[in-house]
């Protein structure tokens, strides 16, 4: 089984917090990275010190058996499009992270005397992409939400959350779960493949659709339900975007491997088929 590994995940085994060996149970499973993952880390925007980040980077380095294509360019080939040759080093960027001293030196280049390599990261890069895509993101949540929840815009605007009660939460569960709610977020996963292909935006086709829904069915529903779920329970997080994208690459054999509660209560939920438990060791 393939374990797509969310960030904390990587953390967690770099501070000896989890056993890699334990999640692989014996190599019956697979440990993958995601390029997402990567690049939170490199980026300076959460808590973690250098320190952690250079762990979780080695982590990585050691643990992973396998690290994915960017969600974009996995989208593309379950649309069945064209890709773009894929040359980012993520390992290269991993071993910078490790081999740095300080971000500074990180973002200037670190030397590789081993390998005969100058490596550096653009770390201002990371951290302006992610919260640019952390923004789009946030803007998108604050627009649908808005429409149901009269304030709730305003409100995030604040720093405060504005939820639902009861009743009305079980009125947006089921306008969201709609079908024409779902084709609009399947529509959105067809664009954003066919901006790789660079294709214009159109309609899927039917056979289309048909063809590639199963395979972005548990992003679609754990879409869905975060909405519902931050209308009524929670405030959306910085990381938020980079765990959902997690649930793209759920596909034949692959489950998500996660600390965070509220991914693995949406998992449970949602897509239990696709789900690994990493404390009690079972899907």
């Amino acid at each position: 089984m393939q374990l797509i590994a969310d960030t904390n995940v990587w953390y967690d085994i770099g501070a000896t917090r989890r056993d890699p060996y334990m999640l692989k149970a014996g190599g019956q499973h697979r440990l993958v990275a995601t390029p997402i993952s990567i690049l939170e880390i490199a980026s300076l925007i959460d808590r973690y010190n250098l320190h952690e980040r250079q762990t979780a980077a080695q982590a990585i380095l050691n643990y992973a058996d396998e690290i994915a294509v960017d969600p974009e360019s996995h989208l593309a080939s379950l649309w069945n499009l064209p890709t773009p040759e894929q040359n980012v080093p993520w390992n290269d960027i991993c071993k910078a992270i490790v081999q740095s001293s300080s971000t500074m030196e990180l973002q200037k280049g670190v030397a590789d005397v081993n390998d005969r390599v100058f490596r550096k990261v653009n770390v201002s890069l990371a951290e302006a992409w992610r919260l640019y895509q952390w923004n789009d993101f946030k803007s998108k949540v604050d627009y649908v939400l808005n429409l149901d929840v009269p304030g709730y815009k305003a409100a995030r605007r604040k720093g405060k959350i504005k939820h639902l009660n009861k009743k009305e939460g079980e009125n947006l569960s089921n306008r969201l779960k709609s079908i024409e709610v779902n084709k609009v977020i399947v529509k959105g996963t067809f664009c954003r493949a066919l901006r790789v292909a660079g294709q214009p935006c159109r309609q899927p086709t039917d056979a289309e659709y048909a063809r590639t829904y199963p395979s972005i069915a548990p992003y679609v529903d754990a879409y869905t339900e975060y909405l519902i779920r931050c209308a009524t329970e929670y405030a959306p997080e910085t990381n938020d975007l980079g765990d959902l994208e997690c649930f793209l690459y759920l596909q034949g054999h692959a489950a998500l491997v996660s600390r965070d509660k509220r991914w693995g209560k949406i998992a449970r939920k949602v897509c239990p088929a696709y789900y690994y438990d990493p404390d009690s060791a079972s899907i």
